[in-house]
């Protein structure tokens, strides 16, 4: 038999009007009579809770509205949110986000001299493909067929151009910090597959790093040391300026040198160069392979060619001892592109070789202390500006601009049948920089020899 309900304790009632409006931390303290003091004290917890909630939300609103990394696609106002230096330190997260909001189906890709050289608006990509330059600043060839499957995920590419660079296949450089898989569309073995976004939203929208890179965007608005274009390309606005104040073009490629010793060519801790890892974990012509056998397989116009760098990188190459590499490299890159397309029964892609010593690449490096100097087609030793980019995707995608010559020494096509032919022409070519620029060679030697002695 059903009991009669419990009146309501007349006592109970009275307590909890006395208390005042029902807080949760009043509800939570659970006690008897509640005290003047307990009041004040659920009031103030209850002041902190609100606080820590509308201050998570304005950080919240900041960064979506700021954008530091330029992946929400908020609006853009000068002089407030416009220029976002802050992206570089995350430029994979920018990237990664930006494929899947423009699906492109043209790519260029490759590492930071891509990046910066060739404009995916040449008139043979642009307009009429959607293009986008995906090369990663120090982007190892593992990178670069993650991305490049990233891409042909989203949406079936028509056309790439890959540009390859010897150091790239060093198997003891690790991928860049701001390199995850998770943020990928495609797993590693080109398969579409659903992505979690929601540490990217944490990250980006309600951590310390977004909200300092708002604050640092915000105050950093004549910061133009780097600019990114909304089609991927790199643009240094101030750079001729800033490097004229930090000693000229030829304090700036013995930085650039420096850099490939210490860190692409020799990294810390291994101080190795290797295209396959000493526990044969990591084998770096493996993913070069499996860049071919996806492009092949998607049916995509794909044209590879090696950048080009001034005449002082491969004196560098030589000095480091791995110019028997660099050869070994070019062979087999020539060789899988042939053995990936006879599988397949298709045609090798066009391969471009535009390093070594010719027109472009041996133009005068300014003498040392020399501010006012410019160069025509280089930066420094390593990066090639877009002018001379164009030439590049002029040749390698045979178009002709009435405007721009190109000389006839600058891009071989490379086959199984001329690459020793090639090979032997570069050594010779080598062979007689080293005699016409002695100063060069010697300084560039000191260097590598300053490193190997720490």
């Amino acid at each position: 038999m059903n009991k009669p309900a419990a009146k309501p304790d007349s006592s109970l009632l009275s307590r909890l009007r006395s208390a005042g409006p029902a807080t949760i931390s009043s509800r939570l303290l659970g006690k008897g009579p509640v005290t003047p003091s307990e009041r004040q004290f659920a009031a103030y917890l209850d002041t902190i809770g609100i606080g820590a909630v509308v201050l998570l939300t304005v950080i919240i609103l900041m960064n979506y509205l700021v954008d530091p990394y330029s992946i929400f696609g908020s609006p853009s106002w000068e002089g407030i949110n416009a220029n976002k230096p802050e992206l570089f330190k995350q430029l994979r997260l920018t990237k990664a986000h930006a494929v899947r909001a423009r699906k492109p189906d043209v790519l260029v890709i490759g590492s930071s001299r891509t990046e910066h050289g060739l404009d995916p608006e040449h008139p043979a990509l642009f307009p009429e493909f959607n293009t986008y330059n995906l090369a990663l600043n120090g982007a190892t060839i593992y990178e670069n067929l993650r991305y490049f499957q990233h891409a042909n995920a989203e949406r079936r590419l028509k056309k790439v151009v890959l540009a390859v660079d010897f150091f790239q296949f060093n198997a003891y450089r690790p991928n860049a910090p701001d390199f995850t898989e998770e943020r990928l569309s495609s797993d590693v073995h080109g398969a579409k597959r659903n992505i979690a976004i929601t540490t990217d939203l944490l990250e980006t929208l309600a951590s310390v790093d977004a909200t300092t890179a708002s604050l640092k965007t915000l105050f950093q608005q004549t910061n133009r040391d780097n600019v990114i274009l909304p089609r991927g390309q790199v643009e240094q606005p101030d750079k001729e300026a800033i490097m004229m104040m930090h000693g000229g073009r030829h304090e700036a490629a013995l930085y650039s040198e420096l850099n490939y010793v210490t860190h692409l060519y020799f990294p810390r801790p291994h101080k190795k160069f290797d295209f396959v890892s000493e526990d044969g974990s990591t084998n770096t012509f493996d993913y070069f392979r499996r860049i071919l056998e996806e492009a092949h397989r998607s049916k995509i116009e794909f044209h590879i060619l090696i950048s080009p760098a001034h005449a002082r990188q491969w004196v560098l190459t030589a000095g480091t001892g791995l110019w028997d590499e660099w050869e070994t490299w070019k062979r087999e890159i020539v060789r899988l592109n042939e053995e990936v397309a006879r599988e397949r029964r298709r045609n090798p892609f066009p391969l471009w070789d535009f390093s070594g010593f010719n027109t472009y690449t041996m133009e005068a490096v300014p003498a040392l202390g020399d501010k006012e100097t410019m160069m025509r087609w280089f930066w420094e030793s390593s990066h090639y500006r877009k002018e001379l980019g164009d030439l590049v995707l002029d040749r390698v995608l045979n178009y002709s601009d009435p405007n721009r010559r190109i000389a006839d020494d600058f891009g071989v096509l490379l086959t199984s049948e001329n690459i020793e032919k090639h090979l032997a022409s570069i050594r010779e070519a080598h062979q007689l920089y080293r005699q016409a620029h002695r100063e060069e060679v010697n300084e560039i030697q000191d260097l590598v020899k300053k490193y190997q002695s720490q």
